[in-house]
């Protein structure tokens, strides 16, 4: 069945119109199948590593949790770390909406200097005032090194990712599935 007027250059497939022959179609289908296929061990790869930036996430995490055990803060610890989701997105939208409502150039400049001022402050501030209020009261350097932990853990890995990718692709070169 052709579409709009039986123009040679439409197909239907199963009442959609897709522009173009059916071969073409079905060649580009062929494409996708084999760059979905090529692709599949440096997802391996990609899965692999990020396994491994969880595992070091838990790590990160009991190292802390044991450091507050210690000193007999691990409920406030652990309120100030589960409070960090929430801050997180309200971080984000704080950053992404108003940059998102200006238009043309300015919405870079906005975006830029509530990415590098008004986030760090009010990231440090919500885990601030977090600590503050649990139970028992947390100091504002415990708050700041809860706070600062999992930015760090992630330049870590960004930094560790961008060293590991030569030897990842060279691996899969060699390999002859790259």
């Amino acid at each position: 069945m052709a579409g709009p007027g039986h123009n040679p250059g439409y197909a239907s497939i199963t009442g959609l119109t897709v522009f173009g022959s059916a071969n073409t179609v079905k060649g580009l289908a062929k494409q996708v199948r084999h760059a979905r296929t090529a692709m599949r061990p440096f997802n391996v790869l990609l899965m692999l590593f990020a396994v491994l930036c969880l595992v070091a996430l838990g790590l990160l995490v009991r190292w802390e949790r044991r450091k507050y055990l210690r000193q007999g803060k691990a409920g406030a610890w652990l309120s100030v770390r589960l409070a960090t989701i929430p801050i997180a997105m309200a971080t984000a939208v704080l950053v992404y909406l108003p940059a998102r409502s200006t238009s043309g150039m300015e919405a870079l400049a906005v975006f830029y200097i509530l990415l590098i001022i008004a986030a760090p402050i009010f990231w440090f501030w919500s885990h601030w005032l977090v600590g503050r209020f649990s139970s028992p009261r947390l100091l504002f350097s415990e708050s700041a090194s809860i706070a600062v932990s999992p930015i760090v853990l992630a330049i870590v890995l960004v930094l560790l990712a961008h060293k590991l990718q030569p030897f990842a692709w060279s691996m899969l070169r060699s390999a002859g599935l790259a």
